[in-house]
């Protein structure tokens, strides 16, 4: 829900009333949604319009990509949207290059 909350407050109301119209053609049936329903349903709509505009990045550059510098989609968006990032502390990633140098030094 707390997503839902961060995505909205991006959103105006006039936004928002486009983003389903565009998408639902029919917000009388929107509209007529317990809330807990809605509010999930707005996150979905806001989720799916992220990814086509991801999907429409991605495809500029795949024009672009050769057989080497190929990247999935599913690459290509958790790049962009950070989901890719380590997020363990400076210590655990530092202790892991400790233990990977240790392997390399006794070879």
């Amino acid at each position: 829900m707390e997503e839902f909350f961060q995505q909205s407050s991006k959103l105006d109301e006039i936004e928002l009333k486009e983003l389903l119209l565009r998408r639902y053609h029919n917000i009388d049936y929107i509209m007529s949604m317990e809330i807990m329903d809605f509010l999930t349903f707005i996150d979905k709509a806001i989720q799916k319009e992220d990814d086509e505009k991801l999907y429409q990045m991605w495809l500029a550059r795949y024009i672009l990509m050769t057989k080497e510098s190929f990247i999935t989609f599913e690459a290509f968006k958790d790049m962009v949207t950070g989901k890719n990032i380590d997020m363990r502390s400076t210590a655990e990633i530092l202790s892991e290059i400790d233990e990977v140098e240790a392997l390399f030094e006794r070879r």
